[in-house]
């Protein structure tokens, strides 16, 4: 009789779980099957309690990021109904403001959309590369944004790099979300490294900061989409797409993304790619 109650209550429970909000645990007390089937079930709703408080952090997280860009265009679209069009110079500042708050918005959403998948064949562009060019350009960009935050900037290029055939705008996305995550994370008086090497026909990009570093229970899903190591802080603005698409386009591109962490010794981003 007593084995029939705690069946029945038990099959009740999962019966009912899909259409509840907060259902009630289990009692787990015993080494049956059934005690195990009641620790699976109260599993069963952390698992789901943790995806929904995800997906809850995920929606509000959207909504900021979303929000400040066009908060910005709202603004600047209700000074120029309201008289600034006859102010010359203050419209084309207003109007340079609002493209470059649709550009952002478009950025967040081509990342949105890269989040659950790898580039499509027509999405890579494939060309020979000579790595010190292409690097360049984009140097200055990053020393910049690491002196703006007080952060010490250093990046070393071995002479003589080999060309290799890669997509170099995807590239750059992908060491760009690597750099601005090490530089948005690291605290002022602290250092990022970038270096680029070549060894055994292979090219390898390192990115090296003295940040917080990355707890170990969090390692294993530091590429997945809309995680963040550092708990959700408007502080630290951000989707937690910047890793999950660095990687999905390094994949896209023949190579490899790995990562060296310590909690309090900072953290190592290095892209490898073949030199085709």
């Amino acid at each position: 009789m007593r084995l029939r109650r705690r069946l029945k209550r038990i099959t009740k429970a999962i019966a009912n779980a899909p259409f509840e909000n907060q259902a009630k645990r289990l009692p787990e007390k015993g080494n049956d099957e059934l005690s195990a089937l009641a620790r699976a079930y109260n599993q069963m709703l952390e698992n789901r309690e943790t995806l929904e408080k995800n997906r809850q952090q995920m929606v509000a997280n959207l909504v900021h990021e979303i929000g400040r860009p066009l908060g910005s265009v709202r603004t600047a679209v209700d000074a120029l109904l309201s008289g600034a069009l006859e102010d010359p110079n203050l419209r084309v500042d207003l109007v340079q403001g609002i493209s470059e708050r649709v550009d952002r918005i478009s950025r967040l959403l081509e990342d949105l959309a890269l989040t659950y998948r790898h580039l499509a064949p027509h999405e890579i562009h494939m060309k020979r590369v000579a790595i010190e060019d292409w690097f360049k350009p984009l140097a200055p960009l990053w020393a910049e944004s690491a002196r703006q935050k007080g952060v010490e900037w250093d990046s070393v290029v071995q002479k003589e790099l080999p060309d290799i055939t890669t997509d170099p705008e995807r590239l750059a996305q992908a060491l760009s979300n690597l750099v601005n995550n090490a530089i948005k994370f690291t605290p002022p008086g602290g250092k990022v490294d970038l270096s680029i090497s070549s060894a055994a026909g292979r090219i390898r990009l390192e990115v090296k900061d003295t940040g917080p570093g990355i707890p170990l229970i969090e390692q294993s899903q530091l590429f997945t989409p809309f995680h963040r190591s550092v708990r959700p802080s408007w502080k630290a603005p951000g989707l937690g797409l910047g890793l999950s698409i660095a990687h999905s386009i390094v994949e896209s591109l023949g190579g490899r993304l790995t990562f060296i962490s310590l909690p309090g010794q900072g953290s190592a981003f290095t892209i490898d790619l073949p030199v085709l």
